[in-house]
């Protein structure tokens, strides 16, 4: 597949752009993370990862960040529940809520899970140079901030 002589303008296409490139680098994980034996779905690595950067969460906050209804998430924790991957507990400010935590069990798959990540964003910037992936790491978190001061905008994850 080649790219056009000359692509659009980038004001007229970004969200495709980052879209398509957000959907590649995700079948990427998961083509690498299904020949290493992990049978797990996508939503169920993204919400383990949610938990592990944020341990604690509510189911409700953590349905939020997957962009999914509470009752579609509640089949996928059980899931991770009965894998033995995480723990529902009483959540310290609401008694209605759960709080979500990971377990023990779970780090060894999270540890194999960042190394395939890494693999996969290694892969991804191969053709760009130390200072070339710098520029975009510093232009991506300001395309970030922009948006995220954008009023009916939510805060960012």
């Amino acid at each position: 597949m080649h790219a056009p002589a000359t692509p659009p303008p980038l004001a007229r296409d970004l969200g495709f752009r980052l879209f398509d490139l957000s959907r590649a680098l995700r079948r990427r994980f998961l083509a690498l993370a299904k020949t290493d034996g992990t049978a797990l779905s996508r939503v169920d690595f993204q919400a383990l990862f949610h938990i592990e950067r944020n341990e604690g969460l509510s189911q409700t906050r953590l349905a939020q960040l997957l962009e999914i209804e509470p009752v579609t998430l509640v089949k996928q924790l059980d899931r991770l529940q009965q894998a033995g991957l995480i723990e529902r507990r009483d959540h310290p400010s609401d008694r209605r809520a759960h709080a979500l935590y990971l377990t023990d069990a779970a780090a060894p798959l999270l540890d194999r899970m960042h190394a395939i990540g890494q693999r996969v964003h290694e892969e991804a910037l191969a053709e760009l140079n130390p200072d070339e992936q710098a520029i975009l790491s510093r232009l991506l978190l300001r395309v970030r901030e922009t948006i995220h001061q954008t009023p009916d905008v939510e805060g960012s994850l």
